[in-house]
C-alpha cells in the first residue's frame, strides 16, 4: 500500500501497466482500489519465476 500511495499518478487519469507474478499484481490491484483506481484501467501481464 505504501508503494501504491507513493506512485506519482492521479488515479483514473490513464492506464497502468503491471508485470509480474500473480501475487504481486493481486496485491497491487487491491491497493489501487483503495485509492480509487478502477481495475478497468489496469493492464497486466502474468509471468512467474521458473
Amino acid at each position: 500500500m505504501t508503494l501504491v500511495r507513493s506512485a506519482p499518478f492521479t488515479p483514473g487519469s490513464g492506464d497502468l501497466w503491471l508485470c509480474g507474478p500473480a501475487g504481486l499484481w493481486r496485491a497491487l490491484l487491491s491497493g489501487l482500489a483503495h485509492i480509487g483506481q478502477s481495475p478497468r484501467g489496469v493492464r497486466y501481464e502474468y509471468f512467474d519465476f521458473a
